[in-house]
């Protein structure tokens, strides 16, 4: 399997190992680097990498909090992010914001073909080290029947009008069911429940 990358840091040592990396495993193909947020969020619109290696912080963007602008893109995206040992708190809302993998930014050469290969499959990958910090990922409650029928259609992409007039029921019901799935899926907006979803298998993709 061949995989196309994006890496998204500023620091060129970490490009450069990047580089290696592809250049030593036949499967890995550096597509592109940024060294900025915004740069990474340009090529990734462009390119639509097969996974995009992404810096836990950069001077213009934290993933933790900017996240979901990948997934505003492409709700499918496959991102690995490095992290240091210092930003227990942001991984976890990285996590939670839908990157398949969290590696440290140290990690060895060999680790992180191994989470760039599993990431790309469309696994997650954190090291257990990291895992003892992390939330679970599955909804504390099963979605009912109508729940589901409604993150069907936003993830979708309908709105809320749209999806009131196919269920035949009023706005502020839908607006009540997606409370209710919300709070069930642990997120807070729709970008967040649409990636939440499709990573827990709620929602099959065509």
């Amino acid at each position: 399997m061949s995989y196309r990358i994006l890496a998204i840091d500023s620091r060129p040592l970490i490009l450069r190992a990047l580089q290696s990396l592809a250049d030593e495993n036949e499967g890995l193909v550096l597509e592109a680097t940024a060294s900025n947020g915004e740069e990474g969020l340009r090529l990734f619109a462009r390119l639509r990498p097969d996974i995009t290696v992404l810096a836990l912080r950069l001077a213009d963007f934290c993933a933790a909090e900017h996240l979901n602008r990948f997934f505003e893109i492409d709700p499918t995206a496959k991102i690995l992010v490095l992290a240091n040992e210092d930003g227990e708190a942001e991984m976890l809302r990285t996590h939670e914001a839908g990157a398949l993998g969290i590696v440290a930014e140290d990690v060895s050469a060999e680790v992180l073909a191994e989470a760039i290969s599993a990431v790309g499959e469309g696994k997650e990958y954190i090291p257990k080290e990291i895992c003892a910090s992390l939330k679970t990922l599955h909804p504390s409650d099963r979605l009912t029947e109508t729940e589901s029928e409604v993150i069907r259609m936003l993830v979708g992409g309908m709105l809320n009008k749209e999806i009131a007039f196919a269920m035949d029921v009023s706005e502020n019901t839908i607006k009540t069911h997606l409370a209710h799935i919300y709070a069930k899926l642990g997120v807070n907006d729709r970008t967040s429940a649409t990636v939440r979803a499709i990573r827990l298998g709620l929602v099959r993709l065509n």
